[in-house]
């Protein structure tokens, strides 16, 4: 399952590119794996534009930002130890400059941070005991 896209606006483009695989063959094209594509697109989508404002507000010229986001499954669930992002810039600036750039989009990008960071989560589920008169266990 794969996706690319590619935007061409005046600011520098993003192509991402969302590689999903499961263990068991002809499960690419799940429909319930779309929310994870959705995800992960987001993922990339939140780089390109912290790496773009970042940028900007350092000085520091881009031509283009590539992002390649690839994402191991294992069935129904996200394996985070098979999460891979790839940034390709183009940028006449130097290493040292570009480098400082990665670092302080790896510190301020918001949803890069939700993924690297365990984040105890609740699922809860109410009833409306009215409506489905039924009993809660």
């Amino acid at each position: 399952m794969s996706r690319d896209t590619k935007t061409s606006t005046s600011q520098p483009s993003a192509r991402i590119t969302l590689t999903a695989r499961t263990n068991l063959a002809g499960h690419e094209n799940r429909p319930d794996m779309e929310p994870v594509r959705r995800v992960l697109a987001a993922l990339a989508d939140s780089l390109a534009a912290t790496y773009r404002g970042e940028a900007l507000s350092a000085g520091i010229p881009l031509e283009q930002v590539d992002i390649r986001v690839e994402a191991g499954l294992d069935f129904d669930r996200l394996d985070p130890a098979h999460l891979r992002i790839e940034v390709r810039l183009q940028s006449p600036a130097g290493i040292a400059a570009l480098e400082a750039l990665r670092l302080a989009v790896e510190d301020r990008d918001p949803l890069i941070r939700l993924v690297r960071q365990a984040i105890p989560t609740r699922l809860e589920i109410a009833l409306d005991l009215r409506e489905t008169r039924s009993i809660a266990a």
